[in-house]
């Protein structure tokens, strides 16, 4: 159930879909469903709040935190990099992402309390044709007095 962790992990809402796709398929010729079992546990926050943010291709999100924070960028990517069950659509490669992807979404968002992204190939390019994209960053909400510095090359592949 892997995918569903790395969906969901650390998400107050998810949504999966019981693709063969995305789960292979273990009976062949018959219909599927999806049970997740779950169980929503406390977590200690101390400065920052991690937050996975994705935006599937040709659409647009307003990202925002509470007055008293601002956004932190640690890694952005449009691309993909994962399967079909993310952003469905054709997907013919798995490995790919724009180039100054995290430099775009922080001139956008860094150090704000609020911002506006879309998630075009106008915006970032076309790293693979013929693949369904989508943006995602993972932003820390952090006091407004704190610092953080991000060096260049920080990246996220997973949790």
């Amino acid at each position: 159930m892997s995918v569903a962790r790395y969906e969901c992990q650390g998400q107050t809402r998810c949504t999966l879909y019981a693709k063969n796709e995305a789960f292979g398929d273990p009976c062949v010729g018959t219909f599927k469903y999806l049970k997740v079992k779950y169980e929503c546990v406390g977590k200690t926050v101390l400065c920052a709040e991690n937050k996975l943010v994705r935006i599937c291709e040709g659409r647009s999100q307003h990202i925002s935190c509470p007055a008293s924070k601002k956004i932190d960028i640690m890694s952005a990517n449009y691309g993909r990099l994962t399967g079909r069950h993310i952003c469905w659509g054709p997907v013919k490669t798995t490995n790919c992402g724009a180039a100054g992807s995290i430099d775009k979404v922080r001139s956008k968002c860094q150090g704000k309390r609020s911002c506006f992204l879309q998630a075009t190939n106008s915006q970032f390019g076309d790293p693979c044709r013929g693949t369904k994209k989508y943006l995602e960053i993972l932003s820390v909400l952090t006091k407004q007095n704190f610092d953080l510095k991000i060096t260049r090359g920080v990246s996220f592949h997973g949790k």
